[in-house]
């Protein structure tokens, strides 16, 4: 018998109609506490917006300063008020400016997630169990394990949609879903967020699988909801620019599992070294799942991996079931256990289990094979870790009898300490290394390239080339793609654009491989000679 839950099938709908806010009302409701008396002007002061730009700060709208990463809100307070904000809520001892419609609070970026979670009325939801949440932290296999959640609760009749790296997907249109970009985060700002939450349950969502970032919970944009199921993944190298080192990057990752409710479940891959760091403080029950590890809770056996795709007999506790997918490799088997615990937490039995893996064909931008007029395979991948880009590069090894030829880069203004170990990672699996440019932003390409290819110094195995240009880099490795060979174009996987500087190009490596090809063949045939 698969776990019970709370959360059940209901025909009810959340209200279309916004609740009207006072400020004490929503301050209240929310659970938000000012560090002083709130002025009496605003006792009966509504608001019709929230923000966090104060150039959105008019008439009806509450500004939340908030310290960022690249500025800091509470330089644009005046600002605000002179554009007529009807309140400000501010960061006790961050900010000088007087004016009876400034509240202070201890924690502007806790204030903000807890008040959209009200305003938007997901708190309500979720209380009412007509919302409930899955989030999914790690350092890879978020996106998939969010993809493979919605199939399978889909598959048990459960209206979910899903919300991460590729956009919020919502039940709705003739084929059940369709996917509405929202953000270029992992995870949004609490606004967007819970804009976006709310606007899943208008669509029938009764539960939302979400991506959780390591950045959102350091900087609490979730601190406004409760999840009823969270899932670590894994933990690799990524993003020490931002959190210094591995611990503080383990540590923001285990707010997830700090802040669940008594009657929650952590799921928590235990093939990882940090999964028992993860789950330390929970009292909650907890789902180990392992591609191997004979006393987890759910486990893989007589696993089967090809070209197609991959098989395995599924092991949840004391049942067993047969289960087939067209995904590929092995990181992508345990992205299936990591979600099919998470619905086995939610109450999903092994039947709808694995006819939601089953029915997942691909997911955008995930080892998504092109198809394009290529001799060889092309496939593109979101690898950008030097742990998730070794995992694709062997993946793709396994099915090429020919040469794997690789275009990747790294991005600029993000952690470096990464660059040499993608580099080596290439180098070691792959016969051709491509290096071009990611996205760049401000910082110049070919220093990034430099970095990367101190990871290939003393290996003479892959061949090298440097083509700072990303789409005369894949129309290279087109062009010298046979038969046998197969071409691996990483790290932007579904992106459909390239920052350099502060512009957004258009940019789909997905689309740029498909006119390389066409190019390569149209050229082949030209060069064919006609018998006179």
């Amino acid at each position: 018998m698969a776990a019970s839950h709370p959360h059940s099938e209901s025909n009810a709908r959340p209200d279309q109609a916004q609740t009207a806010w006072t400020i004490p009302s929503l301050l209240i409701s929310a659970g938000v506490i000012a560090t002083a008396d709130v002025s009496d002007a605003l006792v009966n002061t509504s608001i019709d917006r929230l923000t966090v730009d104060s150039r959105d700060a008019g008439v009806g709208a509450c500004f939340v300063a908030i310290a960022g990463t690249q500025t800091d809100g509470h330089r644009y307070v005046s600002q605000a008020l002179d554009q007529g904000a009807s309140a400000v809520i501010v960061e006790k001892g961050r900010c000088k400016v007087c004016d009876e419609r400034i509240i202070e609070v201890a924690d502007t970026h806790e204030a903000i997630a807890k008040l959209a979670a009200t305003f938007f009325g997901i708190d309500r939801l979720q209380r009412e169990g007509k919302l409930g949440l899955i989030g999914v932290t790690g350092t890879n296999g978020k996106t998939t394990v969010v993809s493979l959640i919605t199939s399978i609760l889909r598959a048990a009749g459960v209206k979910a949609s899903s919300l991460g790296t590729i956009g919020l997907d919502v039940p709705g249109g003739v084929t059940g879903a369709s996917t509405t970009v929202i953000s270029g985060m992992t995870t949004p700002p609490p606004i967007e967020l819970c804009a976006a939450l709310a606007s899943a349950a208008r669509a029938g969502a009764r539960c939302v699988a979400m991506e959780v970032s390591s950045h959102a919970l350091d900087q609490r944009r979730t601190a406004g909801l409760r999840f009823d199921v969270a899932v670590f993944t894994n933990l690799t190298q990524d993003h020490l620019d931002y959190h210094g080192d591995m611990d503080g990057y383990a540590a923001a990752k285990r707010r997830l599992f700090d802040g669940l409710d008594i009657d929650a479940t952590a799921v928590a891959n235990a093939d990882d070294a940090r999964s028992l760091f993860m789950i330390t403080n929970c009292t909650e029950p907890t789902i180990a799942f392992s591609l191997d590890n004979v006393f987890a809770d759910v486990r893989s056996e007589n696993l089967q991996m090809g070209a197609s795709g991959s098989t395995f007999d599924l092991h949840i506790k004391e049942e067993c079931v047969a289960v087939k997918s067209r995904l590929i490799g092995k990181h992508n088997v345990s992205n299936m256990l990591a979600a099919i615990s998470a619905a086995y937490a939610w109450g999903v039995d092994c039947s709808a289990i694995a006819k939601g893996v089953a029915s997942i064909e691909c997911v955008p931008g995930r080892l998504e094979r092109v198809a394009c007029e290529s001799p060889g395979a092309v496939f593109v991948d979101y690898a950008h870790t030097p742990d998730a880009l070794e995992n694709v590069l062997r993946v793709v090894r396994d099915v090429t009898r020919g040469r794997l030829i690789c275009v990747f880069g790294c991005g600029g203004d993000r952690d470096k300490s990464k660059r040499a170990p993608m580099g080596r990672a290439v180098a070691a699996i792959a016969d051709v290394g491509i290096l071009t440019s990611d996205n760049p932003r401000h910082e110049d390409p070919q220093a990034i390239i430099n970095d990367v290819l101190v990871g290939f110094e003393g290996s003479g195995k892959c061949q090298r080339i440097v083509q700072i240009d990303r789409r005369a880099a894949i129309y290279k490795a087109i062009a010298l793609a046979g038969e046998d060979d197969t071409v691996l174009i990483a790290g932007k996987g579904h992106e459909d654009y390239q920052i350099i500087g502060d512009k957004r190009f258009q940019f789909d490596d997905r689309q740029v491989a498909i006119e390389a090809a066409l190019q390569t063949t149209v050229e082949a045939v030209q060069k064919i000679e006609v018998p006179a």
